[in-house]
């Protein structure tokens, strides 16, 4: 199961296959919410914001998030661009790949 969310601040939308990305940004995390099977799960961040990984070298699930914001999806639906506000940077990730193999790239 997924915790509340808490202060969301940007939305990427995949039409074709009706997910809705969802910067949580007080869960320093992104969700996936997908319409059509009603599931919700995170895919980005969500570990605790004292850990020194920033998903980089570990892979995207473990890795930290300060305050996601400002979710982009690229018109081939294959990297999800984001704003990690408080750390000043513009993070990537490639959904392409295997929910354990993904990293999140500045």
């Amino acid at each position: 199961s997924t915790s509340p969310v808490h202060h969301p601040m940007g939305l990427a939308v995949d039409a074709v296959d009706k997910i809705l990305y969802i910067a949580d940004s007080g869960n320093g995390r992104v969700l996936r919410l997908d319409l059509a099977a009603d599931s919700i799960t995170t895919i980005i961040g969500g570990a605790n914001r004292s850990s020194t990984r920033d998903g980089e070298v570990g892979g995207a699930l473990t890795g930290k998030l300060f305050q996601p914001a400002g979710l982009l999806l690229d018109s081939a639906r294959r990297y999800l661009y984001l704003v990690d506000a408080t750390e000043d940077r513009v993070r990537r990730v490639d959904l392409s790949e295997p929910a354990e193999d993904r990293v999140i790239v500045t």
